[in-house]
Order: structure tokens, then sequence, then C-alpha cells
């Protein structure tokens, strides 16, 4: 007789899978603003625009991160997050507006 020996499947969530990313005006000085929430604390993160970087951050305590979008061109962008190093993606892609400056 065989032995036969039955594995369970235990779901797991990827490191990004529970973080949110969110597009936000910073309160001190009115600049919008990417924010990671729920990501590992300590994490380094990447920020890209459609395909092109952004700039970094890193996770505080909290597994929160923010990045000032001082020079995002207006028009329609989709912005992401991926860990540094692995490239692994932090919370699922935002599609964000950004108006003209009335001038």
């Amino acid at each position: 007789m065989r032995n036969i020996v039955l594995g369970l499947l235990v779901p797991f969530i990827l490191n990004g899978a529970q973080a949110t990313l969110s597009y936000e005006t910073n309160p001190g000085h009115g600049v919008p603003q990417l924010v990671i929430s729920g990501s590992a604390p300590g994490n380094s993160l990447e920020f890209y625009s459609d395909v092109a970087p952004l700039g970094a951050a890193a996770a505080d305590q909290q597994g929160r991160a923010t990045f000032l979008l001082n020079g995002l061109a207006p028009g329609f962008h989709t912005v992401f997050v991926r860990e540094r190093g692995t490239g692994v993606a932090v919370g699922q892609p935002l599609h964000v507006a950004v108006p003209r400056s009335a001038t």
C-alpha cells in the first residue's frame, strides 16, 4: 500500500496586495501627493507615472509612504508603485488627472 500525503493549499497575499495607493493634496502646502498605506514597514518603494520613474520613498513604521507630485505634467496619468530591488507591485495602479493651472 502506498502512503499518500495530502498538502493543504494555504492562500497567501503577496507583499503589495494589501497596500493601497491614493492621490491626496498635502494639507501643509497644497501640493498633490501619492500615498501608500499598508506596505511593509521599511520597504523602499519606487513611484512611477506611466512608464517613467518619479522617485523613491521608504515606508515608515506604520507602512505608509508619501511622494510629492509637484512636477507631474497636466493630463491623464497611470501611477503605480513597485518595491525597489524586487520590482513587485505594491497596491493597484491609480489613474490620475492633473489639471492645467489657470494662468
